[in-house]
């Protein structure tokens, strides 16, 4: 018989080296030996997970959605085709939503070729500037010179529109507290060439019972036409969610006008559905500095329907206006106009 002897040592190494061999083998399955159960489970787990985690998100969705709905007044609940048809751009820039609109129309007066034209606009939001940047591209712009609800023709173009190509500019919320709101934009406009422009507006608002007011002062600065002030003061009044009664009075100087402008137009909106909404504007307007005096007094029915799922929409306008340089004879207008919505509504 032949004996070996191992020294302590080695007899160490050795027991090392024969444990780390069997595990080695053991964590070596055969070809023929099925994948382990546990690896089974795992997967299973993880599209249990990514179902469960879905379902969670969707539901905080949906009620995130209905509670905001659920808490707000009713004279504040907003919805795509109502809010749209205001016509106020300070209501539509309140919100955080990308998307892109195109508005092709036709404009008549009479007296007067048609106007034809289409808008395009569009909003980038960026939420991970905690939803306080926006970037706004569009081809046309807001005349300071004009105060754009007395504007006879949506596609008849100003001046200034008519040198414009494009513009882009980006907003920003600055400082934001439950009842005000400052926002700055800088950006470019393009005549060709391109001439800068820096705005910054203040918003307040008040909400009673039964009553809601904005303020909104506005100071601007244009490379070719330089500063203005623009403000604009509502009070709404609302009792129900398909009935809303607006009276806006709004005051205009810059360098580039003729003194101070003011108007004031007194709004009835109806909104029978969703799909619908209908609304009468009587206003009037002129000057308040150097001399106080009406230009033109217009009545105007405008109509708002979604024809096609929830991104198209048809848009009727007739009215009458009575201006001072037709010596005030009733000249009527017609605008028709579509809509096309890309993007999130909501």
């Amino acid at each position: 018989m032949i004996r070996f002897r191992v020294s302590p040592p080695q007899r160490t190494g050795l027991s090392i080296g024969l444990c780390l061999t069997t595990l080695s083998a053991l964590a070596q399955p055969t070809t023929n030996q099925p994948p382990p159960p546990l690896e089974t489970g795992g997967n299973w787990l993880n599209r249990g997970y990514e179902e469960s985690s879905a379902w969670v998100s969707d539901a905080a969705e949906w009620i995130d959605e209905n509670v905001v709905t659920l808490l707000t007044p009713p004279r504040e609940r907003r919805d795509p085709t109502f809010d749209s048809f205001l016509g106020n751009r300070e209501v539509e820039e309140s919100v955080n939503r990308s998307n892109v609109r195109i508005r092709p129309g036709i404009g008549l007066l009479d007296g007067e070729n048609p106007d034809y034209d289409i808008r395009f606009s569009a909003r980038i939001h960026l939420p991970r500037s905690e939803n306080r940047v926006n970037l706004i591209i569009e081809n046309f712009e807001e005349d300071e010179n004009v105060l754009e609800e007395f504007r006879t023709s949506r596609f008849d173009q100003t001046l200034r529109e008519q040198e414009t190509e494009r513009s882009i500019q980006v907003q920003a919320d600055l400082r934001r507290t439950a009842r005000a709101k400052l926002t700055g934009k800088i950006g470019m406009s393009f005549r060709p060439e391109p001439v800068p422009k820096v705005e910054l507006r203040l918003r307040t608002w008040y909400t009673g019972e039964g009553i809601a007011t904005r303020l909104t002062p506005a100071g601007f600065w244009d490379g070719d036409d330089g500063f203005g002030l623009k403000a604009r003061y509502e009070i709404e009044t609302s009792t129900s969610t398909n009935w809303l009664h607006r009276l806006s009075t709004s005051t205009l100087w810059s360098e580039s006008s003729e003194g101070v402008d003011a108007g004031q137009t007194y709004s009835i909106y109806f909104r029978p559905s969703k799909r619908r909404a209908y609304s009468v504007h009587i206003g009037c307007s002129g000057k308040l500095e150097p001399y106080q005096d009406i230009d033109l007094v217009s009545l105007r029915f405008a109509s708002r329907r979604l024809i096609h799922s929830n991104w198209i929409y048809l848009e009727v306008e007739p009215g009458v206006q009575f201006p001072r340089e037709r010596d005030w004879k009733e000249t009527p207008f017609f605008n028709l106009q579509l809509e096309f919505i890309l993007g999130a509504l909501d």
